[in-house]
């Protein structure tokens, strides 16, 4: 895999992250520089062994699914980018318009939302035979920046707009599996 497939992936993957990172922000609109630091470096923390467990859990059904692991991860990464979409599309709709304040339920419910996106993404990655020093490298320093610029924008955001950004995530993340699949058939 070339680095700006993993790029896009850790792009596309980060969009829920900045859902989170911003909602946090909104929370806690007094968030200072160092404490948005730690918290963005938890939200890498949390990951890092999500995308492991993924990766080495799609390793251990490789040999299962091989004759048909390019297809697999092409359905996983357009599966997550349709659920993306959809989730974004449902809190638009007013579900979630009306928040008057983000509770640590409801961060948490998010960041366990992109974790297990994290998990399915580390399973791709296994279907595709992929070494997972160079995604996870990008990947954190994605999720880091994008977790970091969440939280300011949070910080000065009059209002709840931000549940649109898991869209251009979701189609990112689609791209990127046809990318994949195309790189791996042709």
């Amino acid at each position: 895999m070339d680095l700006a497939t993993i790029i896009l992936i850790a792009t596309g993957l980060s969009f829920g992250i900045f859902e989170i990172s911003h909602s946090t922000g909104k929370t806690l609109s007094g968030i200072r520089f160092w404490q948005a630091v730690k918290v963005a470096t938890v939200i890498v923390v949390l990951h890092i062994p999500i995308l492991l467990a993924g990766w080495a859990s799609g390793e251990k059904l490789d040999g299962l699914v091989h004759r048909y692991e390019h297809w697999i991860a092409l359905a996983i990464l357009i599966l997550l980018g349709i659920k993306m979409i959809i989730e974004s599309w449902r809190k638009r709709a007013g579900k979630y318009q009306n928040l008057n304040s983000l509770t640590v339920t409801l961060l948490l419910g998010m960041a366990l939302a992109a974790l297990f996106d994290a998990l399915i993404i580390g399973i791709s990655f296994a279907f595709l035979n992929i070494k997972m020093a160079l995604p996870l490298l990008m990947i954190t320093i994605i999720i880091f920046f994008v977790s970091m610029a969440g939280i300011f924008r949070g910080k000065t955001a009059k209002h709840i707009l931000i549940y649109k950004m898991k869209i251009p995530g979701g189609l990112v993340l689609i791209a990127a599996g046809i990318i994949l699949f195309l790189n791996q058939n042709w």
